[in-house]
């Protein structure tokens, strides 16, 4: 496990919002269940994607994020990129628009389960 990133709450805050809030292996959230143990809240952390840079080489182009289930035992299979992405953008969008896709997303799987 790489050291944590040691950045200032206004990058971290600037990485997370960069990749939606989503883990870049499993594509979990702030609060969603931990991959590992489903009782506890998934938390993100900000590392470094290459720590074999030098110490305090910690620009946001060598700067992911990850939770702390992914950090400790990275996944077998990593969620798709496309997951990934997606999911920020969902975390990103408004209430309203989030309940839009819901509704979208239900119609589209009803009529496939008709």
């Amino acid at each position: 496990m790489p050291p944590e990133a040691k950045v200032s709450a206004g990058m971290r805050f600037a990485i997370l919002d960069l990749y939606g809030s989503t883990c870049q292996l499993c594509a979990r959230g702030p609060g969603d269940p931990d991959r590992t143990d489903p009782g506890r809240r998934t938390r993100l952390i900000v590392r470094p994607i290459d720590d074999s840079r030098p110490s305090g080489d910690d620009s946001p182009c060598n700067l992911h994020v990850v939770c702390r289930a992914c950090d400790v035992s990275p996944p077998c299979v990593a969620a798709s990129p496309g997951l990934v992405a997606l999911m920020g953008q969902v975390r990103r969008a408004t209430e309203r628009d989030q309940r839009r896709a819901l509704d979208w997303l239900q119609r589209k799987f009803a009529r496939e389960q008709a």
